[in-house]
């Protein structure tokens, strides 16, 4: 995606990072489960695999734009108003 970017002239200005504590997150996949029609979402084992992989992936990306001063944690728990205007706080600096 970075190759593609620069090719076009164009760079990635912030990285937003959701922080949600692992717990909320499992609870959350689990309530999704029900719905998504993937029995995946129901199996805490497999979640937290996920989780594990996700955060081996991300961590070197996170630590890239932590670097270069363009990654932005943002606090992921509260009703979806209220975290759409947190990310939307960050989003305005750069606009």
């Amino acid at each position: 995606l970075r190759n593609e970017l620069f090719e076009r002239g164009q760079t990635i200005k912030i990285m937003l990072d959701l922080i949600v504590p692992e717990a909320e997150l499992i609870d959350r996949m689990k309530k999704r489960g029900l719905t998504s029609g993937r029995p995946d979402d129901q199996n805490e084992d497999v979640i937290r695999n996920r989780l594990k992989v996700y955060k081996e992936n991300t961590e070197p990306v996170i630590d890239f734009y932590t670097k270069h001063h363009k990654h932005y944690k943002i606090d992921g728990v509260g009703a979806i108003d209220e975290i759409f205007c947190r990310v939307s706080s960050v989003i305005e600096q750069f606009m």
